[in-house]
């Protein structure tokens, strides 16, 4: 598996050269995947882990390329924000988090990853091996 800082660069590489280049749009993809993280995470107990490892990191991807088109740092390291006793209350607090443009919310998406025993890396090479076809 790769690294966040690798994955990271891939994804920025690959919008550059898809030409993904309008803010407006991007916040509306981020916004389209939170969705389906909300969708997945609203069905209590009977996840669909593939739809939602899939969701966690397409949310990754869109945030990754929002960040770079408004010239701010991606951050992630292996630091615990939240302490999640519900899903759905910690996908509330990153909704917030990027609304209020919080570098935490890698962090904040790793630790809902590891919720379910996984990590924001393997979501986020999932969604990027999909969109890199």
């Amino acid at each position: 598996m790769q690294n966040f800082k690798t994955l990271k660069e891939q994804v920025i590489n690959w919008s550059i050269e898809k030409g993904i280049n309008n803010t407006v749009t991007q916040f509306s993809k981020v916004s389209e995947e939170l969705n389906e993280i909300n969708d997945e995470l609203s069905v209590k107990g009977d996840y669909n882990f593939d739809k939602l490892f899939d969701a966690i990191g397409d949310t990754a991807v869109t945030l990754i390329i929002l960040n770079y088109q408004e010239g701010r740092v991606s951050m992630f390291s292996d630091m615990k924000v939240l302490d999640i006793k519900d899903p759905l209350v910690a996908f509330r607090q990153i909704f917030v988090a990027i609304a209020m443009n919080d570098n935490r919310v890698f962090y904040m998406l790793n630790d809902l990853a590891e919720h379910f025993n996984t990590t924001l890396e393997y979501c986020l090479e999932l969604a990027y091996n999909v969109i890199s076809k």
